[in-house]
């Protein structure tokens, strides 16, 4: 019996270790992410990234500076990486760096990283599988409805269509949200799919 609390205490005391052990990685590795910028920034991320078994076919990393600051774009490619969605995040948001004014809240102009977390469109695809033919049936009553005044529900979602002549309005129904605007006719009901489908993935993790 003592042999056996013995051996339990052990195993906790291992996993407390390992589990300690990975926060202070993560914290540093976080740290270097934060203290890096540009190109360099981008370079540890894509280990970091790596390091986790996502190579640049599951997960695109791209860096665009330009004359006032510059910007890193992540695009998860793959459909079963979005499963990890937190951690993808948390390591980009790492790197992302705003200025506001103390006074107005505005962001100040010069040395911003702004980081953008996105799907490809294979991604956003299978992510709106399950709710392209709800989708597809809102899309065809608005248009029917074309500079109506009614927006129509895309069932078992919080989110409407409204279709005017130049362009497509998504409606938040219920909640903070907003209206979201699709310019391009072609397809459009695809398009309002993968809006809707990557909003209700990112508010439910």
């Amino acid at each position: 019996m003592k042999d056996a609390t013995n051996k339990q205490t052990k195993n906790q005391t291992t996993k407390e270790t390992k589990t300690m052990e990975t926060t202070t990685h993560n914290e540093i590795e976080t740290a270097a992410i934060a203290a890096a910028y540009g190109a360099d920034q981008t370079k540890l991320i894509r280990k970091a990234y790596k390091a986790r078994g996502w190579n640049r076919n599951a997960i695109a990393v791209k860096n665009h500076s330009y004359s006032m600051g510059s910007s890193m774009r992540v695009t998860i490619k793959q459909p079963a990486v979005a499963s990890d969605y937190a951690e993808i995040l948390r390591l980009a948001n790492a790197g992302e760096k705003i200025s506001y004014c103390e006074i107005t809240n505005e962001i100040l102009s010069g040395g911003n990283r702004f980081v953008t977390v996105d799907f490809s469109d294979e991604a956003k695809t299978y992510l709106a599988a399950p709710i392209m033919g709800d989708v597809t049936r809102a899309c065809v009553k608005a248009n029917e409805d074309k500079n109506g005044s009614s927006i129509y529900r895309i069932e078992g979602t919080r989110y409407g269509v409204k279709v005017e002549t130049h362009e497509v309005q998504i409606w938040t129904l219920d909640g903070p949200g907003g209206t979201f605007r699709i310019c391009n006719y072609e397809g459009f009901a695809e398009g309002v799919a993968h809006h809707v489908a990557v909003k209700m993935f990112k508010e439910a993790k």
